[in-house]
């Protein structure tokens, strides 16, 4: 009997986690170089629409309405957008700057597409904050993407 429960628990999360997309976190990561520390990161799958709504007067107005759909990547839903919000912290000593390149990779592991961003002027021992929207113009396989990988190097420029 308690075999049997282990079992149907065991399959259930996998059905979870199947169905909601890799929520990974690379917390406490170091850069190569160790420079920069990502500290701390989070996935966030967003759907948005324009909707006609009635006001007084019989009047109508378009109004654009955003809702969250899930923690982590949905490839598996019609998603808009994902938000990646994250600290970054500079140990390398003095104030610079920063390229932040994610990497994005479908369930199976395989590359999709990168972006990369830009913080400049980073004081030393500094958490910097950092987010960016990423809808299907910005990366390739956008709907496949299950999985984010980042790369801290400082930018020289």
């Amino acid at each position: 009997m308690k075999t049997q429960i282990l079992i149907i628990e065991m399959v259930i999360i996998i059905l979870i986690v199947g169905f909601s997309g890799c929520t990974e976190n690379n917390e406490g990561q170091l850069s190569d170089n160790e420079k920069f520390e990502l500290v701390s990161y989070s996935v966030e799958s967003w759907k948005s629409r324009n909707e006609e709504v009635f006001k007084d007067d019989n009047m109508t107005q378009m109004v654009h309405i955003e809702k969250k759909i899930a923690d982590g990547f949905m490839y598996n839903e019609s998603i808009d957008e994902y938000r990646i919000k994250g600290k970054v912290k500079n140990i390398v000593g003095y104030k610079t700057n920063l390229k932040i390149n994610m990497n994005f990779y479908d369930q199976n592991e395989v590359f999709l597409d990168s972006y990369t961003l830009s913080l400049k002027n980073i004081s030393d021992n500094y958490e910097r904050p950092f987010s960016k929207r990423l809808n299907d113009s910005d990366i390739d396989y956008f709907d496949e993407v299950d999985k984010i990988e980042f790369e801290l190097k400082e930018d020289d420029q």
